[in-house]
């Protein structure tokens, strides 16, 4: 059985990519198809044919991005259109947004290559703008590359890709480091998710023998005349299993209510008080429920010698609460838990995240037990990988931090602008993208109360700028202000959720528009360029791309969770083959016993004699699994079976231990083999349990079986780091008295 072995943190973060790659290459040649469309008529063929050609390469690598190769069709069809500007006519009117692809294009190459070479496709993409501008071809649309001679634009890309390369690689590290611990606890959960299957499919396999056969058993050998028609009853339900169930009554409170009555002949003695909510179960819970309430019924009437019991059931949808209450004996202060209690009352509930509990009946005699489960149980299978990092978040909005970083230097050129607004859009601008900065840096989402008025300080930026007149050679300057604005604000907006985007994006979009209503027509190509790269293109690739991110992750969880349940089913498989190899020819004896009674056979002493060896061997065989259980179960049932061997019969109470499986000296075992197998006529009884730092053992034997171990009352052996406790002879001298023998060990953590 092996570990999973997906490699889901690199997985998700290969998956963003893509959609990142895909996302950003299509928005890029839809903002470039969009101006050329408005300018088709004034832009040559040789033009024409490399936008539709760009556009088939595009096409076809989000067609083919199930294959890693197809996004270099995507990254080409964009490199394409940013060589194209060198290859055109020099009359061409200005269509290709240069500075927008060459920062789209650089900054998802960046991430298609080893680390090394990711750093030079960062320098390189720079590069390639400041070549391709140059020759200042006439069908660009200059925005940010007419300042400086296009320097601080080509400053942005080359910022924006070695934030994007710091960011990309980062990740990378973080998901190897993250997978190399997520194999480990694969292999863990595989681990625990057969042991917990194996020891569910033994607790199910105990409740129902104990159910059926161990309930008849117990019957035959506590009944002073055999109902045998009762007998034979039981055994048909012990053939037909759960089938005898009405299946139609498996989804609901009652039917499990209904089932719990049918399995015992109570008659009149068991009501059920009020009406039971009509409250859909899963069938885990269903047989949990009807298993314990059944056992709990019998319980009342058999061992608490009730005359009635009443059933009361409240709840939701959400979760279960029975109360059943007898006015019987009520229980035992020194009453010893049994195989019903430590597996249907105890552990079956507890595997559907159950609970049971118990005290007497306030002002009266009796007992009253309440069952507290969950509707739908406790669910079975994890999904042991984390929530994500959303790798989509940090890699659109890493890009965008280098930009405002470098970018706040284009704050400096409305100094040229008249007037108080213009003094507090530098400030606003400059906070804005000190905070932006901040929140890439920080790495953690970012609470509404925080991200709104942050967003909102560059967002008032454009209003800040209204009223001044504004020349057309400053408006590149303003245009390249108000788009490093955007950028800031799209961080924000990215971290802080869509309350930020409702409220900042509106209102610096609308205050741009104005502002573009100002400037000279011919100058406000690159202020719409920012406002639909900010408004539009960006928001879609952050959706899209974290949507990605998310979509893998649900399918990698799908997956893993058929894998666990593949190690379950294997796992019950196995333990279903240990558990018939340990339990069917004993249970077959069992059951060909009652049979011989229900047909008419004597349940004489020797008859009896044969259940008490069969009933042992039954109890012990379905409290341990030798495989799984620490040894101090494993030598509970070995002395059961090893005492059923010489035919001497124990008295069988509830077997659990730690996973302690140290082995035990071989004096202590030799001496409490001697405790069962001298203790006359009296059957001794053996429980096996765990208080979380010992383990223990208790018998209870005969003064002969003390006197054949060699051990006297109220002494205490240590044997290595066992111990051996005997209680004091409260009776001397009377052979008859039973004698309490404790023996503990410190359970080891190793």
């Amino acid at each position: 059985m092996g570990a999973l072995s997906v490699e889901p943190e690199m997985g998700a973060l290969l998956a963003t990519r893509r959609w990142l790659v895909l996302v950003a290459m299509g928005a890029a040649w839809l903002l470039t198809a969009a101006f050329g469309a408005a300018t088709w008529s004034s832009t040559s063929a040789l033009e024409h044919a490399v936008l539709l050609v760009s556009g088939l390469l595009v096409v076809a690598g989000i067609l083919l991005s199930g294959r890693s190769w197809a996004l270099w069709l995507a990254v080409g069809g964009v490199g394409l259109l940013i060589v194209a500007p060198a290859l055109s006519p020099a009359a061409s009117p200005a269509w290709i947004p240069l500075g927008t692809m060459a920062g789209y294009l650089t900054y998802v190459a960046v991430t298609l290559f080893s680390r090394a070479w990711g750093l030079v496709v960062a320098v390189a993409g720079a590069t390639l703008l400041a070549l391709v501008w140059q020759g200042r071809p006439a069908n660009v649309i200059p925005g940010g590359l007419a300042a400086v001679g296009g320097w601080v634009q080509v400053a942005l890309v080359l910022s924006g890709a070695l934030a994007m390369w710091l960011a990309w690689n980062a990740l990378v590290s973080e998901a190897q480091v993250a997978d190399a611990r997520l194999r480990k606890l694969d292999r863990q959960t595989a681990d625990a998710i057969a042991v917990q299957e194996r020891a569910r499919l033994w607790r199910e396999t105990g409740s129902r023998l104990h159910e059926l056969v161990l309930n008849s058993v117990r019957y035959v050998m506590l009944a002073r005349d055999v109902d045998r028609d009762r007998l034979a009853g039981e055994l048909a339900l012990e053939v037909a299993g759960r089938e005898h169930l009405d299946v139609d009554s498996r989804v609901s409170v009652a039917g499990a209510i209904e089932a719990a009555l049918h399995g015992d002949s109570a008659g009149q003695a068991v009501r059920v008080v009020g009406p039971v909510p009509d409250i859909e179960l899963s069938n885990e819970v269903f047989d949990a429920v009807r298993a314990a309430v059944l056992e709990l019924i019998r319980n009342c009437l058999r061992h608490g010698q009730a005359s009635e019991v009443h059933i009361e059931v409240s709840g939701s949808h959400e979760a279960v609460e029975i109360q059943v209450a007898d006015n019987g004996l009520g229980v035992s202060p020194d009453s010893r838990a049994g195989v019903g209690t430590a597996k249907v009352l105890v552990a079956a509930l507890a595997d559907v995240g159950g609970t049971w509990q118990f005290d007497t009946v306030p002002g009266e005699h009796g007992y009253r037990s309440t069952i507290r489960v969950p509707a739908r149980g406790a669910s079975t299978y994890l999904s042991v990988t984390d929530q994500p990092f959303d790798k989509g978040r940090l890699l659109v909005t890493a890009p965008l931090a280098g930009l405002v970083a470098v970018g706040a230097a284009y704050f400096a050129g409305l100094v040229e602008l008249p007037g108080i607004g213009r003094d507090l859009a530098i400030v606003a601008g400059i906070a804005g993208c000190v905070a932006a900065v901040w929140t890439v840096v920080r790495r953690r989402r970012l609470a509404p109360a925080v991200s709104v008025p942050l967003a909102l300080v560059p967002a008032l930026v454009p209003w800040l700028l209204l009223g001044g007149s504004v020349a057309c050679i400053e408006s590149g300057s303003v245009s390249r202000s108000i788009n490093i604005a955007g950028f800031s604000i799209m961080i924000l907006v990215a971290w802080g959720g869509w309350w930020t985007a409702a409220v900042a994006l509106p209102v610096w979009a609308l205050g741009g528009i104005v502002l573009a209503a100002q400037l000279p027509a011919g100058c406000r190509g690159f202020l719409l360029i920012a406002l639909v790269n900010s408004v539009l293109a960006l928001p879609v690739i952050l959706a899209i791309t974290s949507a990605g991110a998310r979509a893998y992750r649900v399918a990698q969880d799908q997956s893993r969770l058929a894998i666990q349940r593949e190690i379950a089913a294997s796992s019950r498989a196995s333990a279903a083959v240990d558990i018939s190899t340990q339990l069917e020819g004993t249970v077959a004896e069992a059951i060909r016993l009652l049979g011989t009674i229900a047909a008419g056979a004597e349940a004489d002493a020797g008859m009896r004699r044969e259940l008490e060896l069969v009933d042992g061997r039954i109890r012990a065989g379905i409290q341990v699994d030798p495989l799984s259980d620490g040894a101090f179960a494993v030598l509970a049932k070995s002395l059961v079976d090893d005492a059923s061997r010489i035919g001497r019969s124990v008295n069988v109470r509830s077997i659990t231990a730690s996973a302690d499986r140290r082995e035990l000296p071989l004096p202590v075992q030799r001496t409490v083999y001697r405790l069962l197998a001298a203790s006359g006529d009296v059957v001794p009884v053996i429980q096996a349990f765990s208080d979380g730092k010992e383990d223990h053992l208790s018998l209870v034997v005969t003064r002969s079986g003390l006197r054949d171990a060699g051990l006297l009352p109220g002494e205490t052996r240590v044997v290595d780091d066992v111990s051996i406790e005997v209680d004091d002879d409260l009776a001397s001298g009377d052979a008859d008295h039973d004698y309490a023998v404790l023996v503990s060990r410190r359970v080891s953590r190793e």
